[in-house]
């Protein structure tokens, strides 16, 4: 989703991709980190440019798939707030992928996690068992994981015995997380691992990097004030395609620990209590998520399915209690009309206390809204804000990013589409006309700049001498400069610039529904949700959804929109 253009730049999203859902590695030199830092510290406010006003687009910092960089905090950082020069800009699924290696037999088919939080301590301590299938042939589970501070302990549950494991750096020392490989070959079939581990607040700590801007956003931390975790693989996690948890979070009396699932119970003992929840279904994409705060809940039961609860604290009490009608009254409503009934028995909607940056993401069955910018903000009347976008945005997520795990040049546009959508029938019925005009503007800008700049990276020059010829500065350059030497491509290509398929997609959708019809259209785009899936689906999945309603071909709609570069007129 994007957050804001500047002129022809989706600020908050940047990513080169080398394969399907993955992120290459992208570093900066010395030099341009040092000026970056300078300029950081003079940063105009969003909005400031010529061409900004219309396109506070209403998008999310974070999209789900992390297109961000994790990095510990184990460097000095600048008095800037940036870390040194090695940081890189790796998207999480890279680092997945990096790890995965060919297809595993052994499967997580249950993960019990039991965390207990000191913010006073600024630690955290975790057990956690593994209950593992098909434990045939491989031997060996492979798995991508933080680094505890203190590992205490990995072994088998009904034995006792000690499991040998080895933890490998995946890319840099500064971005932390590791390919952890558990050796299985002395156990059974099916087996139960338990692993014992602790965190203090130094190694707890990963922050995305805004490669344009160059802010950082926190995506998990332990401090005295607040502990969350959104990205940070707290646990060891396979895939997020198959299993499920149970996830008991231990926390002060007078806090709460909030997490995805059912809430089964939150017994207190002493000066503690604990919060156990049930999450019968994989994270997805991501790790199951979890915070610990003095949370206030305000909870409603929508159409008697679906239990919404806001967490906030006390002083933004009133702002929860503003998005808890806005979401059951308003968006819920509009969104299960589109796409058919929300997916889960639960979402929650939880206020987060970040060190630095900003932040909203979608994790399953979980949206976590960061405190400065996206949650201690009114909603208002219109529905025309920030704070409205960042929910309808998130909200929808549980259906095209969890309930069908769409590819990400479709997720992305069927998003930005949704979007505009709930502003149409919201806000201003002519509104979507004036901004996919602009939306065809923004990507002739963005295609005619990689045009630009691709002879004079194809010639051999620097990413400064290319900026010099074209009379821009370094930092406008960057975004495009790993792309230069492709040109433009179809958004189905996983090379492409990313901010294209946020906009060629919309606009793709908006096409279809003028050939088809409305009719046709909405029951297509209903159809597409209909049956949910593990499993990632296709164009081709896309393409008979509405095949099916419009009774004829679309292949060749779907080969000029998504598999051909350039804008079609129709």
């Amino acid at each position: 989703m994007i957050l804001e253009l500047k002129s022809d730049v989706a600020i908050g999203y940047h990513e080169k991709f080398t394969g399907r859902r993955s992120a290459g590695i992208v570093t900066l030199s010395s030099r341009l980190q040092t000026r970056a830092k300078r300029r950081r510290c003079e940063t105009k406010p969003m909005g400031s440019g010529p061409d900004e006003g219309w396109l506070l687009w209403r998008k999310r910092v974070m999209r789900r798939l992390g297109h961000f960089s994790v990095v510990q905090n184990k460097a000095k950082r600048s008095q800037c707030g940036v870390a040194p020069a090695r940081v890189l800009l790796v998207g999480m699924v890279t680092l997945l992928m990096a790890t995965a290696g060919p297809a595993r037999a052994v499967q997580m088919e249950k993960t019990e996690i039991d965390l207990t939080v000191d913010p006073n301590g600024e630690s955290m301590t975790a057990q956690v068992r593994l209950h593992v299938t098909e434990n045939v042939g491989n031997q060996q589970l492979v798995c991508t994981f933080l680094k505890p501070t203190r590992m205490d302990y990995c072994r088998e549950a009904a034995s006792g015995r000690n499991v040998s494991y080895t933890f490998e750096l995946t890319g840099s020392l500064q971005n932390g997380i590791y390919q952890f490989t558990m050796n299985l070959a002395r156990l059974g079939r099916e087996c139960t691992l338990e692993l014992g581990y602790s965190y203090s607040s130094k190694d707890f700590y990963g922050y995305a990097l805004n490669p344009t801007t160059l802010d950082n956003f926190s995506l998990g931390q332990i401090t005295s004030q607040a502990i969350h975790s959104s990205h940070l693989f707290y646990y060891p996690y396979l895939d997020g395609s198959t299993g499920q948890a149970r996830l008991a979070i231990t926390v002060p009396r007078g806090w709460m620990g909030v997490s995805a699932g059912v809430l089964q119970e939150q017994p207190s003992v002493g000066n503690q209590t604990r919060f156990v929840y049930d999450i019968p279904y994989p994270s997805g994409l991501l790790p199951y998520p979890f915070a610990a705060f003095p949370y206030v809940a305000q909870e409603a039961v929508y159409q008697s399915r679906v239990r919404v609860g806001i967490y906030s604290s006390v002083p933004d009490a009133n702002y929860a209690r503003e998005k808890l009608e806005f979401v059951t009254t308003k968006l819920l409503p509009f969104l299960e009309g589109l796409m058919g009934n929300y997916p889960l028995p639960n979402l929650r909607i939880v206020e987060t206390f970040l060190k630095e940056g900003n932040i909203g993401l979608a994790t399953r069955g979980l949206v976590m809204l960061s405190q400065k910018m996206w949650f201690a903000a009114a909603i208002g009347e219109s529905y025309d804000s920030v704070p409205a976008l960042v929910l309808i945005d998130e909200c929808g997520q549980q259906w095209n990013a969890y309930h069908v795990r769409f590819p990400n040049y479709l997720a992305e546009g069927l998003s930005q589409y949704t979007d505009e959508l709930f502003f149409e029938k919201f806000v201003d019925p002519n509104r979507m006309a004036t901004d996919l005009a602009k939306y065809r503007k923004a990507y002739a800008k963005i295609v005619d700049r990689i045009a630009q700049l691709k002879p004079l990276k194809d010639a051999g020059r620097t990413i400064e001498e290319a900026a010099q010829a074209l009379g821009l500065s370094v930092e406008a350059v960057t975004p495009y400069w790993p792309y230069a030497s492709l040109g433009e491509l179809a958004i189905s290509d996983p090379r492409v610039f990313p901010t294209l398929y946020f906009l060629k997609g919309a606009l793709a959708l908006h096409a279809l529904r003028t050939q088809i019809g409305d009719e046709q259209f909405f029951a297509g785009f209903k159809k597409l949700f209909a049956v949910g899936s593990n499993a990632p689906v296709t164009l081709d999945y896309c393409r008979q959804c509405f095949e099916s309603v419009h009774g004829a071909s679309l292949a060749d709609f779907f080969q000029r929109w998504y598999c051909e570069p350039g804008l079609s007129d129709n």
